[in-house]
């Protein structure tokens, strides 16, 4: 096929490590469960021993307890360790470089739901490989190299402006970007406009932008212009709403996607939606209680231990995600490990009248509402809650509802409600379902 073919050239000419990586990486696809964990056991050990020989925050961490490199040998080992923090990681960010620092990287930077950017190291051999997982994982979906993929999202995705050359990358790799800079009714049309004119297979995005889309789509009954194998979603929460009316605006499933860059975690669903498979090349994953150990099947912090990149290694790095990790495997197949559920971020917790609710409860309450869309904002210390909706009909049904949900969770408190015509992200962020806001 053309289009498959002028991936690859667009590929071998920009970034040929890519393909390398995609090819070795499907052969892995048909992995047992015994030979995934002893592959992942083998660069593990690799790890550990770099670090102990290159990284001097590891040097001391491993003096300090008295650990050697043959203590760590299996991913059950790792408990051993500490957890490692964005604090830890910030303070002391130039020990986590290799000594030699002959690792070809690049500079990165995650925003991360405080708004305070991590600045971080990642080599070019991760890069390269996360984007080789990226394609790999959204074959899930049966996508092929060079299908054409509409990319509607903000600013960690695309810019403002495209250079020529990011314009002739899409060209040899079938993608087209729509930035998803404060759309409003001109730019939704525009898009829609190209969209069907271009004929995109996929549509990939946050949720928070493509839900929007689709309601324009649905309000000017353009469905019958589409024919939209998968949509992907990324970076935000997917909640069930939806997700179930993506799915049926475009006939089509809705691919939920993880993805932990600092980290190197990619996790992505397949068409059995039971969870989504972890990609088991460049981290493990695991999931942690309060006091760090393993658990399976609850809800724990996922946590990340980098295996392929050596510019800035991270053993047991707390992504500030929240999730279920679960002992089985798929029925597709696959015997990649799980990841049952996200939970959000740690920071998508309310604590009101000395209690705490998640954002898991609060989608289950606004499920069973006629709200469109919400974001909800809490003073830090305060018994208030602040409910903007974007809804088609305010309605005191809903209102009573939420209120008697909450009330009968964590007492009484103030909640006021605001409705908004839409919501807009005039630099690109994504939507966050819960603002802890600073007092003035």
């Amino acid at each position: 096929m053309f289009s498959t073919l002028k991936f690859r050239l667009g590929y071998s000419i920009h970034r040929p490590k890519v393909l390398k990586y995609y090819d070795e990486f499907q052969l892995n696809n048909s992995m047992s469960i015994e030979k995934i964990n002893e592959y992942q056991n083998n660069k593990l050990k690799h790890m550990i021993k770099y670090c102990y020989d290159n990284i001097p925050y590891y040097q001391e961490l491993f003096k300090s307890l008295n650990l050697k490199p043959n203590d760590i040998e299996t991913k059950e080992d790792l408990n051993k360790l500490p957890i490692l923090t964005k604090e830890i990681l910030k303070k002391n960010i130039e020990k986590f470089y290799p000594k030699d620092n002959n690792v070809k990287y690049m500079n990165a930077a995650s925003g991360g739901s405080t708004g305070h950017p991590l600045k971080y190291r990642i080599s070019q051999d991760s890069y390269n490989a996360g984007f080789a997982l990226l394609y790999r994982g959204w074959g899930f979906a049966d996508y092929k190299l060079g299908d054409k993929v509409a990319i509607v999202a903000g600013g960690s995705l695309v810019k403002k402006e495209m250079s020529f050359l990011n314009k002739a990358k899409d060209y040899m790799y079938s993608f087209k970007h729509y930035a998803a800079y404060a759309m409003d009714e001109k730019m939704l049309h525009d898009y829609v406009t190209d969209m069907i004119q271009w004929k995109p297979k996929f549509i990939r995005g946050y949720p928070s932008t493509i839900y929007p889309l689709a309601k324009y789509i649905e309000k000017h009954n353009l469905e019958d212009k589409f024919n939209i194998t998968g949509v992907f979603t990324t970076s935000e929460m997917l909640f069930p709403m939806h997700r179930d009316y993506i799915s049926k605006l475009f006939n089509c499933k809705v691919f939920n996607t993880y993805g932990l860059h600092d980290g190197g975690i990619t996790a992505f669903e397949c068409k059995n939606q039971d969870g989504l498979h972890i990609d088991i090349e460049r981290s493990i994953l695991e999931c942690v209680n309060s006091d760090g150990q393993n658990i399976y099947n609850e809800e724990g912090k996922i946590l990340a231990t980098t295996l392929l990149d050596f510019s800035m290694p991270l053993l047991r790095y707390d992504s500030g995600d929240l999730g279920v990790l679960s002992e089985d495997l798929c029925t597709c197949g696959c015997q990649r490990p799980l990841l049952k559920e996200l939970r959000g971020r740690i920071t998508d917790i309310l604590h009101l009248n000395g209690k705490t609710i998640g954002s898991p409860a609060l989608v289950t309450v606004m499920g069973t509402t006629s709200v469109e869309q919400y974001q909800i904002i809490q003073k830090k210390g305060e018994n208030k809650l602040l409910f903007r909706i974007q809804t088609k009909k305010k309605s005191k049904k809903d209102e009573d509802f939420i209120k008697k949900s909450l009330f009968s969770q964590v007492g009484t408190l103030e909640i006021v409600f605001e409705y908004v015509n839409e919501f807009s992200y005039p630099n690109g962020e994504k939507h966050k379902l819960i603002i802890l806001e600073e007092n003035d």
